[in-house]
Parts: C-alpha cells; sequence; structure tokens
C-alpha cells in the first residue's frame, strides 16, 4: 500500500507543479499550501471506497520528497563538488 501512496502523492505534485507558471510563480508557501492540497485532493479520491482503518493520513505538511520535487522543477539545481564529494547545492534561481 506505500508504494501507491507514495505514487498517488508524487502524481498529486507533478500535476500541480505543471500547472505553474514558470515566469510568474507565486511565492514558495503558496506552493507549498497548494501541492499539500492537491495530495490531499488526490489521497481522497484514491481513499474513497477504503474502510476508515485503511483510509491515509492527510499530510499537514510537503514531505521530503514532494519538496525535492518542487526545487527541481522551480530552481536551477546545480552540484557543486570539492575532490569528489558534494559539498553544496546551488539554487541559482530564487523565488
Amino acid at each position: 500500500m506505500g508504494e501507491l501512496k507514495d505514487k498517488v502523492m508524487r502524481t498529486a505534485v507533478e500535476t500541480y507543479l505543471s500547472t505553474l507558471d514558470m515566469d510568474n510563480l507565486p511565492p514558495s508557501h503558496e506552493i507549498a499550501r497548494d501541492a499539500v492540497k492537491a495530495i490531499c485532493d488526490e489521497y481522497d479520491l484514491a481513499c474513497a471506497m477504503m474502510t476508515k482503518q485503511e483510509k491515509w493520513k492527510k499530510p499537514e505538511y510537503l514531505p521530503p520528497s514532494a519538496i525535492a520535487e518542487v526545487i527541481a522543477r522551480v530552481y536551477d539545481v546545480c552540484r557543486i563538488s570539492c575532490a569528489g564529494r558534494l559539498v553544496a547545492i546551488a539554487l541559482t534561481t530564487s523565488l
């Protein structure tokens, strides 16, 4: 069940992010709020036929994997390595 839940969450976040105008992005707190709402809406659809005990708990905050997806889609991210080790991640675009 965990794999399905993760897939539903990932799909909800990807679908939400695809609706954003990358040239006119809302503030980051609005992106997070709306992405959580999209996840909750998808959970409601996926859990419609489940018993109360089977229903998934809705997130109150954006899960780490969803935060990573937002960062990857909204920012130009690059890795900065030193002697073969990752020492920093530079966000080259800001909200």
